[in-house]
């Protein structure tokens, strides 16, 4: 979904950011579609905005341990 939009770094190293910014987003996405009363989307997707380049981050940090 993103392969085309993040322009830094080449190769393997840009593969592995794709890959966690895209988990990063199927996360969100699924916390968002979560039920419950009197959700806030606005609230609710300025807060997962907020988080998504740290969930990456730790994301990307879990697949470089390997």
């Amino acid at each position: 979904m993103l392969d085309g939009y993040h322009q830094t770094g080449t190769g393997f190293e840009h593969k592995k950011r794709i890959i966690a910014v895209n988990a990063a987003l199927e996360i969100i996405k699924a916390t968002l579609s979560a039920p419950t009363d009197a959700k806030n989307v606005d609230f609710d997707l300025g807060v997962a905005a907020k988080h998504i380049a740290p969930l990456a981050d730790a994301i990307q940090a879990a697949i470089d341990k390997e």
